[in-house]
């Protein structure tokens, strides 16, 4: 009798690593603290000390299977591009000449992949991905630590994306969802189960924490605690996220001026989304209608699940 081994899902953030066992339809969802300075950016920084938590958070929860990755890096270049109808050996072969053009920097330094979202006019809606193959490498060096198989690897937009699916939460209406980490916020927009748009923006947790500890005359440490409990509301941040809603404000715009479409409602996530009141101001300021997940562990366990998903 053969006995699969699940897919592992590994969102690995430089404040937390979430971790979703899936096996057939069914998943098990897992968070640990990720050690201090081992990742910055998606980039990890020190595979022994990462490999080392995650192989003993393994064996403690005997935790066996097979390693899918969701990928969330600046670094990563993510363009849509529009080519002519053509077989798929010969987009294969056109997609990494077109890249050059939309991507001045691109060498062997990078790892060109590619996914085709659908056909447009008399051509073909192309999403071209550019990772660093630093970046890359950081992943199969833990995997190598971890002596551990990697069955697939996927970035953030396209993680999630599979998720949302998984749950039946899309409609045929443009949706976003605005995810709102430690370091980055995630803007990611998506319609009928179709990547739209997305973008990262250099604001989350760590820039509220020290926004808090400078108003309330306490330490930064302190500050992170109290914001991850829970004991600040909107009220008490007043002005914190201005900057940050005229940059998602931006990102719609966009959208609408490419697709002349509006966003429709707004899922939230991420560990800021827990601010009491947050979901509110967002609401108001856009006038979209907000949908919530079901469970609170929805709103950490997308790009991990939907990375577990990629490799099925």
């Amino acid at each position: 009798m053969v006995f699969l081994l699940p897919n592992i899902g590994i969102d690995v953030g430089s404040k937390f690593t979430k971790i979703a066992i899936l096996k057939k339809d069914k998943y098990k969802y897992y968070s640990l603290l990720t050690p201090d300075n081992c990742v910055n950016n998606g980039r990890i920084l020190d595979v022994d000390k990462l490999a080392s938590s995650i192989k003993d958070f393994f064996k403690k929860n005997r935790i066996k299977g097979q390693l899918c990755f969701s990928l969330s890096c600046s670094d990563i270049i993510i363009r849509e591009i529009y080519m002519p109808r053509m077989s798929e050996a010969e987009l294969k072969n056109a997609v990494r000449f077109e890249a050059g053009k939309y991507i001045p920097m691109l060498s062997d330094d990078y790892i060109v992949d590619y996914k085709v979202l659908g056909e447009i006019d008399n051509g073909l809606r192309v999403l071209l991905v550019a990772c660093p193959r630093s970046t890359i490498d950081g992943y199969l060096n833990l995997a190598v630590k971890l002596r551990m198989k990697i069955k697939a690897v996927d970035i953030f937009p396209n993680a999630v994306i599979k998720a949302i699916k998984f749950f039946k939460f899309l409609t045929d209406d443009p949706m976003a969802l605005i995810d709102m980490g430690h370091k980055y916020t995630k803007i990611l927009i998506a319609e009928r189960g179709v990547y739209g748009f997305y973008r990262e923006i250099p604001f989350g947790s760590e820039n509220v924490a020290l926004l808090l500890a400078n108003k309330y005359n306490i330490d930064l440490n302190t500050a992170d605690e109290k914001l991850t409990k829970g004991d600040y509301d909107i009220i008490q941040m007043d002005g914190f996220f201005d900057s940050l809603l005229r940059e998602i404000d931006t990102v719609f715009n966009y959208y609408y001026t490419h697709f002349r479409k509006d966003i429709s409602y707004i899922y939230l996530s991420g560990g800021l989304s827990n601010i009491k009141g947050l979901d509110g101001v967002i609401k108001d300021y856009f006038n979209i209608e907000i949908k919530y997940f079901s469970s609170e562990d929805m709103k950490c366990i997308l790009p991990a699940l939907g990375a577990a998903l990629r490799g099925c």
